[in-house]
């Protein structure tokens, strides 16, 4: 019966119910009957069940129903019939159908319930031998027929379980005592047809599936499974990045457990598949309840097999249980758990706020010298930003992490600073400056997206400080993507891309002495406005006025050092090497200056005492005790590490390293301090003309530089093929300014075109993933 609801306005109405037809006579305060629960097929003699009616007035008051509010309930007859329920003045029509009813019994059990107006709309159930009488006038028992032969029911064999898609599978049957038998199906999962004494079974889905013959009241029934070709575990998630490896915390940030779905699937998935899987653990720290992971309190990180079973069928799937991780997905959480330096496990992409106001940063002194800032009496400027510090594990699952609107995305449609920009250039290493404009200076440490601290792994993320559209000089405000501030750390299976450096090194957070060890594999490091990695060392030695480049120790040939050709001191990485970084089957890709830079102190005469420029400018009273060397830093290639970085000589950008101001600076001091990294590279190659291509590009690879002594090592341990050569900035008519920056030579280690396997055609026309392959490697 069609079904209605509407509210009664002291008129006639009608009102919902569930298969009857109620309304209301009457007028007096709008009511609405509530018979949801009303089962309008009535048995023959039965009560009326008051509990299933409330009344509800407009502003929400129940009412309960009670005998002495119902009349014309009749259930001495069938048919269709109406009772009326009054209150308040109100009264209120309820259709019902009153049925006989009849069960059918075979051995003592009822096997069939049906309710009917007459004996007429009886059905006996099919493989029985039941008499239909020919009227009743009450609720009615009908019992099989006693019959003189016993029925027997014979079923041969066949196999319990199936393959999907399995058809023409017989299964014999014998039926004596009666002609009639039935065969019937739980579910779809199987297709059954009687045929000549026989049943005959397709396969369709997996799953179990229940086959009953039936006759004279008796059945055999068999189970019968039907089993996939395989099964496969899946995870809502990405695909796992670089490492291809499924990883989880335990709880989330407010310490609450997590529990982490893993889903199954295979062809033709049917009814009683789901619940007949049995799931295990590899770990019993790590258990599994239809396919919900729940990891046990405690810390370390297991990598747990994970098994699904279905009737001997089985699949498996490793997960990296951390123990004592946090699952994070979006940026709060993030903040949160780098501020209470948890282990952080990533469960989606994670973009930094579009809202200004709600981006989160820490101010913290910079590691690197800060000399020039004492002399100008504002040391407690010399500060620099870091986004985000993690100081425990990282553990990415691919996903990326998006500093972007903190960076690039706080500038003007021109790529200019605003008020609201986070990230404002690097500090300056020295400036020169008049009446509060600077003319010209040396750049120092940059802020920073991520900080990675004392011991902490970074695994399978993708960290970018910005997005770029054009090239990479729109990252000239992108600061540093990631700095390292201490020991041990470990960044594996990861992108890292997108700053004005890639990576940094130069040493501890705390303690510029500490020799820090920084290894980095099966990564893919990119999109550099200066260089990908850029490393050295906050541990320097003073100069003097007669020798503002001191040597740390012994006076050494460091080109020789480099190419092997001269033997090291004894113990000269233990005497000299405070910073080690070792690259293992790793990818570096798009850098405006050089792949790597290998930096030392700036250590000429000018920055010792000014002595050596002649100016009006008042701002070079301030370049004092700035002249240092440096402490060395090696560098080391294990595996395959490979430098996509051919470009044109004349566009190598190393503008940014030293800002010039050419209208106030004038043009003799402008000639002075501009630096051309690319006319280096230039020069070289007339010395060394297999460096450079037909069409005049050049491989940027490795650079030594600086100016001041560079103690700096690099170990080759692959097939690379470099070339090695040095250039002095007497060279390119530099001289002038060596007298700040220092008079050593740069030297360089790049692509020989005539050996190298890497050529600038390759370069542009490779597949990715061919460009990619060797940070697969495990």
């Amino acid at each position: 019966m069609k079904k209605k609801l509407l509210t009664i306005l002291c008129v006639i109405c009608t009102i919902a119910c569930t298969g009857f037809f109620a309304s209301c006579l009457g007028g007096g305060e709008p009511y609405n009957l509530d018979a949801s629960d009303f089962n309008s097929q009535v048995v023959y003699g039965s009560s009326l069940n008051y509990d299933a009616f409330l009344i509800e007035s407009d502003s929400g008051e129940l009412f309960l129903v009670n005998e002495s509010m119902v009349t014309g309930w009749d259930t001495s007859s069938v048919g269709e019939k109406t009772f009326i329920i009054t209150f308040d003045g109100m009264q209120f029509e309820v259709d019902y159908t009153v049925k006989y009813e009849v069960k059918f019994v075979a051995n003592g059990q009822v096997i069939s319930t049906q309710y009917v107006l007459s004996a007429s709309e009886i059905q006996a159930p099919s493989g029985y031998d039941f008499e239909i009488p020919a009227q009743i006038s009450d609720n009615t028992t009908i019992e099989e027929q006693s019959n003189t032969t016993e029925v027997e029911i014979v079923v041969g064999d066949v196999a319990n379980e199936l393959p999907v898609g399995a058809s023409g599978v017989t299964l014999p049957v014998s039926v004596t005592g009666t002609s009639a038998w039935e065969v019937s199906l739980s579910n779809d999962n199987i297709t059954a047809r009687k045929m000549n004494g026989m049943v005959l079974i397709s396969a369709n889905s997996v799953g179990v599936t229940d086959l009953t013959i039936s006759a004279g009241g008796k059945y055999v029934t068999k189970t019968i499974v039907i089993k996939p070709e395989s099964l496969t575990i899946t995870q809502s998630g990405n695909t796992y990045g670089i490492e291809n490896i499924y990883t989880i915390g335990r709880t989330n940030v407010n310490g609450e457990v997590t529990k982490t779905v893993l889903g199954l699937s295979c062809a033709k998935q049917g009814v009683g598949f789901s619940e007949n899987v049995t799931w295990s653990s590899s770990s019993e720290n790590a258990t599994i309840k239809n396919g919900e992971i729940t990891l046990a309190q405690g810390s370390g990180v297991e990598v747990v097999t994970f098994t699904a079973e279905f009737f001997g069928v089985k699949a498996t799937f490793d997960v990296r249980c951390v123990y004592n991780g946090v699952n994070v997905s979006n940026y709060a959480d993030l903040h949160a758990a780098t501020k209470a330096k948890k282990i952080i496990v990533l469960g989606s992409d994670i973009a930094f706020p579009t809202n200004v106001s709600e981006i989160k940063y820490e101010t913290v002194h910079t590691t690197y010298d800060d000399t020039y800032y004492k002399n100008i009496g504002k040391q407690d400027q010399a500060i620099i930003k870091v986004l985000l510090q993690f100081k425990n594990d990282l553990y990415g699952n691919g996903y990326e992490i998006n500093a972007h609107n903190a960076t690039l995305g706080l500038l003007d449609a021109t790529g200019n600073l605003t008020s609201n920009s986070i990230f404002k250039g690097p500090l300056d290493f020295v400036a020169l400056t008049e009446s509060g404009i600077t003319a010209a200076s040396f750049k120092g440490q940059d802020n920073v997206c991520f900080g990675i601290y004392e011991g902490v792994t970074v695994n399978n993320v993708i960290l970018k400080g910005a997005n770029i559209e054009n090239d990479l000089t729109e990252l000239n405000y992108a600061g540093t993507t990631v700095e390292v501030f201490g020991d041990n750390v470990n960044i594996e299976y990861s992108r890292i891309m997108n700053g004005r450096t890639v990576l940094r090194v130069f040493g501890d957070e705390v303690d510029a002495n500490k020799v820090i060890n920084v290894n980095v594999k099966n990564s893919v490091l990119s999109g550099a406005r200066e260089f990908i990695i850029r490393m050295g060392s906050n541990a320097f030695v003073n100069g003097t006025s007669s020798n503002a480049s001191p040597y740390i120790g012994e006076q050494l040939n460091l080109i020789g050092i480099k190419n092997g050709s001269v033997q090291k001191p004894a113990n000269y990485e233990d005497d000299y090497i405070k910073t080690f970084v070792t690259l293992e089957n790793c990818v570096l890709k798009d850098a405006g200056i050089f792949a790597i830079g290998i930096d030392a102190h700036f250590a000429g005469t000018a920055l010792q005492n000014a002595s050596g420029y002649v100016s009006v400018f008042a701002g070079f009273a301030s370049w004092y005790d700035l002249a240092k060397t440096s402490y060395g830093a090696k560098l080391t290639f294990n595996g395959e590490v490979k430098m996509y970085n051919w470009i044109k000589a004349e566009n190598i950008d190393s503008s940014t390293i030293i800002d010039i101001n050419e209208q106030l600076l004038g043009e003799e001091f402008t000639k002075m301090l501009k630096f051309d990294i690319g006319a280096l590279i230039e020069i070289a190659a007339n010395k060394y003309p297999t460096v450079i291509t037909n069409d005049g590009y050049v491989h940027a690879g490795i650079v030594f530089f600086g100016g001041g002594k560079n103690y700096g090592l690099f170990e080759d341990n692959t097939n690379l093929n470099l070339e090695s050569f040095e250039v002095s900035l007497y060279d390119i008519d530099k001289g002038s300014l060596g007298k700040a920056a220092g008079f050593e030579n740069f030297y360089f280690n790049i692509y020989d075109r005539s050996t190298t396997g890497i050529t600038p055609e390759m370069q542009n026309n490779m597949s990715e993933a061919d460009m990619y392959a060797c940070i697969y490697k495990k």
